[in-house]
């Protein structure tokens, strides 16, 4: 049962002066879709034996074969949650933006302040 849908996720991440952030591995704007991605792709669990770790990577399929938008269940929500919380990939502007992402469903568009 679809509980949120996360839409724009090839939207760029932004720094809090609304700068794109690049991804270190590919130079490229680190995406929500791209950030998502790496945090299931890196993914550990503390309990082996929950599941989690398999959910996890089921989900980053999912986020990966998305078009522009993806439906999450109340499930996939809590991993997305867990993964973001447990996360040591990516520094606090990005967990920050990931989390207003996760509630809202909206990509923010940042301008760019001087």
């Amino acid at each position: 049962m679809k509980i949120m849908t996360l839409r724009s996720l090839d939207e760029p991440i932004k720094t809090l002066k609304g700068a794109p952030i690049r991804d270190f591995a590919d130079g490229l704007d680190l995406t929500y879709r791209s950030a998502l991605i790496a945090l299931c792709e890196t993914f550990r669990s503390d309990n082996p034996g929950s599941g989690e770790n398999i959910r996890a990577f089921r989900l980053g399929l999912r986020v990966m074969d998305a078009k522009d938008s993806i439906d999450l269940t109340e499930d996939e929500l809590k991993v997305v949650k867990s993964i973001i919380d447990k996360t040591q990939v990516f520094p606090a502007v990005v967990i920050g933006r990931l989390t207003n992402y996760i509630e809202t469903g909206i990509a923010e568009k940042v301008e760019i302040r001087k």
